[in-house]
């Protein structure tokens, strides 16, 4: 794990074992007197890379739902972002391209393992599909670090507030090149 101390210490106890935070294993951790607090990663999936994940398991979509059913990575959602990747992902031409059962199991997981959220409405962003403003609405109450999508016009946004738009191969990427021990 690398990071840095915060300058001073506590009662006669070394700076240095005072409080620590950084990087292990792509989640972030801070040490506060020897306590050691593991943060995953929060992001929010666009339905397009749920439809990617299930039609190509192994590419990086795939990997990032892996890493999210592990443990490693915490999904956000609200009601309305449920309700579309249901629309979506339980569509009838999605049993065409992908198993039906993996698409329930992962509506299944969405709805029973994601951090569920109740957004406020957004209203300085301008993006023509709904669908996609409810997604940077759950990103932002969830306090997500990435909101993961293929969609390019919510790619050229690039990010808003603390949240960066990504493709699941960048984010790919960047999460696995997080500092470890």
């Amino acid at each position: 794990m690398q990071g840095s101390p915060l300058p001073g210490g506590l009662g006669g106890v070394p700076p240095d074992l005072n409080y620590f935070s950084g990087w292990a294993g792509g989640k972030e951790e801070h040490c506060f007197l020897g306590v050691i607090l593991h943060l995953a990663m929060r992001i929010v999936l666009d339905t397009s890379v749920l439809i990617a994940a299930l039609t190509k398991p192994d590419g990086a979509a795939g990997r990032i739902v892996r890493a999210w059913r592990a443990g490693d990575i915490e999904v956000v959602s609200s009601a309305a972002t449920l309700r579309e990747a249901e629309l979506i992902a339980g569509a009838r031409w999605v049993e065409r391209i992908a198993d039906r059962d993996a698409a329930r199991e992962l509506l299944r997981d969405l709805r029973e393992r994601s951090v569920r959220v109740r957004p406020r409405r957004i209203r300085d962003l301008s993006l023509k599909d709904e669908g996609d403003l409810r997604l940077v609405e759950a990103a932002v109450a969830g306090s997500a670090d990435f909101l993961i999508t293929a969609d390019r016009e919510v790619l050229r946004a690039r990010g808003y507030g603390a949240c960066e738009f990504v493709t699941p191969a960048e984010f790919w990427r960047r999460w696995r090149g997080a500092p470890s021990p």
